[in-house]
């Protein structure tokens, strides 16, 4: 099963499905937290090391904290953890993956084309797949 860190105060989870997911203000950072000013640009990042995970601080102002322990440089998370980065808090979960409901099958008439591209989003993640049906022109007799 993944490994979540999930907001305390709702919203989405968010999957650790990287070797280090980078969490701060800034845009250029994995999990970007911009609804606090006691988040750095560059606050904190979580690796997952073997089969764990490690939190370290990134030279925070505001710092880290585990379950009300000071984080200094760097602390193993395990689930169920309540990692505060800031004033913002996140719990440490098992979760399963979400699944997708299945697609009824869709037949495509005769002549139809079907135009389909990818997007990729700002952090390189995975390809966002549009695709669009159209029919051709047919001429006139």
């Amino acid at each position: 099963m993944p490994m979540y860190l999930v907001p305390l105060e709702g919203g989405e989870p968010v999957p650790l499905d990287k070797a280090v997911l980078f969490i701060g203000r800034h845009p250029d950072c994995d999990l970007v937290l911009t609804n606090s000013r006691k988040i750095s640009r560059k606050h904190c990042c979580v690796a997952q090391i073997n089969n764990g995970f490690v939190v370290r601080d990134l030279g925070s102002l505001n710092g880290l904290r585990i379950n009300d322990e000071t984080v200094k440089d760097e602390l193993r998370i395990r689930p169920g953890d309540e990692l505060w980065i800031g004033d913002v808090g996140f719990r440490l979960e098992f979760r399963s993956a979400p699944s997708r409901p299945p697609r009824a099958p869709r037949h495509r008439s005769r002549g139809e084309v079907r135009t389909c591209f990818a997007r990729r989003h700002s952090t390189g993640s995975s390809s966002h797949k549009t695709c669009q049906s159209r029919f051709p022109k047919r001429e006139r007799s």
